[in-house]
């Protein structure tokens, strides 16, 4: 599939169903676009791959997506990701607001600009190689945590130039071989649990680094 795809209107789906969803392709190339006006209500995910096994041109929200029990953007069974996901609109949903599994490889990085409202702002796991890092300058409201990220070999870093509240960790990779890129918070971590937390690890390169505001419960 050639070309991409793009909403600029209004999309609803069912309750178990997915707004925007590419299933069983070997090769989408032109990414997806939700602009800004655009609007996709689904009850299983806004914008859903599965099964696909090389897509470029990323994945863009500049409108809204809402999502009552499962995930905003989702991937899934992905061998190859090229392009980065990106929002700078509003996310709300009822699992993850960006949440991917059993990717091989993912580039291009995830950039919030805008709104996530999700039981979990940005989690994956399942993931062999993720490059581009994390970048967060808008708000993400997590009940459970904020970032939370599992991957083999992890380059590019998390930055927090913006604010995350989370109930649990606010930043957290937990497994991995390799963390390539710093941990940067210039903006604004509350959380119940931990504001930033490195676990299981075998090669952190960089360190973290905070000059902005944390707050965590002890």
């Amino acid at each position: 599939f050639t070309g991409g795809i793009s909403n600029s209107g209004t999309i609803s789906a069912g309750q178990f169903a997915e707004g925007i969803f590419v299933d069983q392709d070997s090769l989408f190339s032109g990414g997806i676009r939700n602009n800004s006006g655009g609007r996709i209500t689904a009850g299983f995910s806004g914008i859903g791959l599965n099964l696909v096994t090389t897509f470029t041109g990323g994945i863009s929200n500049g409108g809204r997506i809402s999502v009552s029990a499962g995930t905003g953007i989702r991937l899934e069974n992905v061998s190859s990701f090229a392009g980065g996901i990106g929002n700078s609109g509003t996310i709300s949903a009822g699992g993850a607001g960006i949440g991917f599994m059993d990717v091989s490889t993912f580039a291009g990085g995830i950039v919030n600009k805008g709104k996530i409202t999700a039981n979990s702002g940005v989690g994956f796991g399942s993931v062999s190689t993720f490059d581009g890092g994390i970048v967060n300058s808008g708000t993400i409201t997590a009940a459970g945590s904020g970032i939370d990220v599992s991957t083999l070999t992890f380059t590019g870093g998390i930055i927090n130039g913006g604010k995350i509240t989370a109930y649990d960790t606010g930043i957290g990779f937990l497994g991995g071989s390799t963390l390539a890129g710093s941990i940067l918070n210039s903006g604004t971590i509350s959380a119940h649990g931990n504001a930033i937390a490195v676990e299981n690890v075998g090669n952190f390169t960089s360190g973290i680094s905070y000059r902005g505001t944390i707050l965590a419960a002890p």
